[in-house]
C-alpha cells in the first residue's frame, strides 16, 4: 500500500526532474547557438576588413606579395575559427564556409604572386589580363566567403530560435508536471488526513464510531439545537462467552453485533462502541421506547448474537449536560439487567 501510494509521486518527480534537465540543456544549446551566430557575424566583419585593407595597402604602394600574405593570414584565421566552431557546434553550412575560406586564401596569394611578377597593381593603369583575372577571382572568392558566412549565421540563428521554442515548450510541460505532482501530493495528503480522522474516530474491531466521535457528534447535534436519544447497550454474559470460547470468538461476536447494530439503526442514527462489550446508539429526537426496542431486536436478529443484552435509553436535550444523560441511560440499562436477572433467578453481574 505504501509503495503504491509513493509510486505516482516518485514517477511525477522523476518526470519533473527529467523535464527540467531537458529545458536546461535546450537553453544552454540555444545560448551556444546564439553565441556562434554572433561569432560568425564578427568573422564577416573580419573578412570585409581584410578586403578593405588589401585595397588601401595597394593604393599606398605596398608590395602586392606582402598584401597577399597579410590577406592570406586573415583568411587562414577565419578558416581556423570555422574549424573550431565545427567541432563545438556543427551545422551543414560550415563545410561550405571553410571551403570558401581556403579558396580565398589561394585566390589572395595567387593575386599577390601575379601582381608581383608583372609589377602591376590596381592603380597602375590597365592591368595585364592575368592580373585582371586574378583580381576578379580574388574578389569573387571574397564574395563567396561572405555569402557562405551569411548562410552559417542564418543556420545558427534558426537553431537558436527553434531551440528556444523547444525550451519554452519544455518549460510549459515542466510546469504542468509540477502542478500535477503538487495535485497528487495534495490529494494524497487530504486522503491520508481523512483516513487518519476516520481511524481516530473509529473502533478498530467493529468499524463503529468510538467515544471521541460520539462526543463530537453529540456536541454538533446540541449546537444545532437538536434533541437526541442515546441508548446504552451491554452484552449479557459476554465475559463467560469470551472465557469459554476464547478471545477470537469474543472478537468475532463483537464485530458481528457491531455490523448488525449499524445496519439496524440505518441512516437516521449512529452506532458506537464505547469499549469492551458496551455499545451506544444515537437516535434523532426524543425517546421512543417502541422504536428503540425494534432496533435492538433487529440488531440481535441480524447479527444472530448468541448472548443476551440489556439496554437503557435517555434523552439528551440541546442544553442538557452529556454526563447527566449518560448516567440516566446507564441507570435504565442497569434496571433492565436487574429485571432480566430476576426473571432468570440469577444475581446481577
Amino acid at each position: 500500500m505504501l509503495i503504491r501510494r509513493l509510486l505516482v509521486p516518485l514517477l511525477a518527480l522523476v518526470a519533473a526532474i527529467g523535464t527540467v534537465s531537458a529545458v536546461v540543456v535546450l537553453q544552454h544549446r540555444a545560448q551556444r547557438a546564439e553565441a556562434a551566430r554572433v561569432s560568425v557575424a564578427q568573422l564577416q566583419v573580419q573578412v570585409s576588413t581584410a578586403q578593405s585593407t588589401e585595397i588601401s595597402q595597394a593604393i599606398k604602394g605596398t608590395p602586392p606579395l606582402q598584401i597577399a600574405k597579410a590577406a592570406t593570414a586573415q583568411y587562414a584565421a577565419v578558416d581556423r575559427a570555422l574549424a573550431s566552431r565545427a567541432r563545438t557546434n556543427p551545422v551543414p553550412a560550415l563545410a561550405m564556409a571553410q571551403r570558401e575560406a581556403r579558396e580565398s586564401q589561394i585566390a589572395a596569394l595567387r593575386t599577390g604572386e601575379i601582381s608581383q611578377r608583372y609589377g602591376t597593381g590596381p592603380t597602375k593603369g590597365a592591368p595585364a589580363p592575368a592580373v585582371a583575372r586574378s583580381y576578379l577571382a580574388n574578389a569573387n572568392a571574397h564574395d563567396q566567403l561572405l555569402l557562405a558566412l551569411t548562410n552559417v549565421g542564418r543556420a545558427y540563428g534558426r537553431e537558436a530560435s527553434v531551440t528556444v521554442e523547444q525550451a519554452d515548450w519544455g518549460t510549459a510541460v515542466g510546469v504542468v508536471v509540477l502542478l500535477g505532482m503538487f495535485l497528487v501530493f495534495y490529494v494524497q495528503s487530504q486522503q491520508a488526513r481523512a483516513l487518519a480522522t476516520r481511524q481516530a474516530g473509529s473502533d478498530s474491531l467493529t468499524g463503529l464510531g468510538n467515544r471521541r466521535r460520539l462526543f463530537r457528534d453529540l456536541a454538533a447535534s446540541q449546537l444545532e439545537g437538536s434533541s437526541s436519544t442515546i441508548v446504552l447497550i451491554d452484552l449479557d454474559g459476554f465475559k463467560q462467552y469470551n472465557d469459554s470460547l476464547g478471545h477470537q470468538a469474543g472478537d468475532e461476536l463483537l464485530s458481528t453485533f457491531g455490523v448488525g447494530l449499524n445496519d439496524a439503526v440505518g441512516r437516521g442514527g449512529s452506532a458506537y462502541r464505547l469499549g469492551g462489550d458496551e455499545f451506544l446508539l444515537r437516535l434523532p429526537g426524543g425517546v421512543d421506547d417502541g422504536g428503540v426496542a425494534q432496533i435492538i431486536d433487529a440488531a440481535q436478529g441480524h447479527a444472530n448474537v448468541s448472548v443476551g443484552l440489556s439496554y437503557g435509553a435517555a434523552e439528551l436535550g440541546p442544553r442538557e449536560p452529556l454526563d447527566h444523560a449518560m448516567r440516566c441511560a446507564d441507570e435504565m440499562m442497569y434496571r433492565d439487567k436487574i429485571r432480566k436477572r430476576s426473571r432468570e433467578g440469577d444475581p446481577v453481574a
